[in-house]
């Protein structure tokens, strides 16, 4: 890595880049890095289970979020 990178892209970038690895897996159930997947466009509402989107509805209006 020849740039200093914020651990939240580092993050990103092993959710995106690696979806078999199990830290990724595990990531990727975060409500927290959820939400961001969402907002960022790398997850789709789609992709969650119900109780999921349950949860994450406490947290914020699932209707603000994109649209394919």
């Amino acid at each position: 890595m020849s740039q200093p990178m914020h651990i939240s892209e580092v993050l990103h970038q092993l959710i995106l880049n690696n979806p078999q690895d199990p830290y990724a897996q595990i990531l990727r159930k975060c409500p927290f890095i959820q939400i961001e997947l969402l907002k960022q466009g790398y997850m789709t509402l789609d992709e969650l289970s119900e109780e999921e989107k349950q949860r994450l509805s406490n947290h914020i209006d699932l209707e603000d979020l994109p649209h394919d």
